[in-house]
């Protein structure tokens, strides 16, 4: 059942994403390493952030524009692995979850009124997977600067984290 055009809203709430029965995002995102991408591996050296490491002061329904938001620190972490604290967006799939979007905290929106610097959408490492929790979670990984724009236009998230582990 993959199918890039269903409505976001209706795939994460199917758990559609997180059982792996949809592959890829509307608009240009995608669960999955594209083939033109390198494979990315955590680093021994792992630098501890919290969001604020992150914010690059988006007002929420806004498209990112790199001339207005990027920061000293948010390039400075692109690429880097880091250790970051968060909230699992809830999902249908209780366990066995290999990708699933963090959020900054549970009054955090992912999508329409969202702001996309406080979203990391998070694909685990090839082996590991987790399940869900309200409870909050640290998660180690390859940060990368990614947008990704959601069906209204705007960007809904900022980052994803590859080859990550739940610590």
């Amino acid at each position: 059942m993959k199918n890039s055009f269903l409505p976001l809203a209706l795939v994460f709430s199917l758990g559609l994403i997180s059982s792996g029965l949809v592959t890829s995002f509307p608009l240009g995102g995608s669960t999955a390493q594209a083939a033109d991408e390198k494979p990315v591996k955590r680093s021994n050296k792992v630098e501890e952030i919290t969001y604020d490491d992150l914010d690059a002061k988006m007002p929420p329904d806004t498209k990112w524009d790199p001339n207005k938001y990027l920061t000293d620190r948010i390039a400075e972490l692109d690429g880097k692995t880091v250790r970051i604290p968060g909230f699992m967006l809830a999902d249908f799939k209780t366990k066995g979850i290999t990708q699933f979007v963090m959020l900054k905290n549970t009054e955090c929106k992912f999508g329409p009124g969202g702001t996309a610097h406080c979203v990391i959408m998070v694909h685990l490492a090839p082996g590991e997977s987790t399940r869900y929790t309200t409870r909050p979670l640290t998660l180690e990984g390859v940060l990368k600067l990614k947008p990704w724009e959601g069906p209204d236009g705007n960007t809904w998230a900022l980052y994803e984290m590859r080859d990550a582990v739940v610590k």
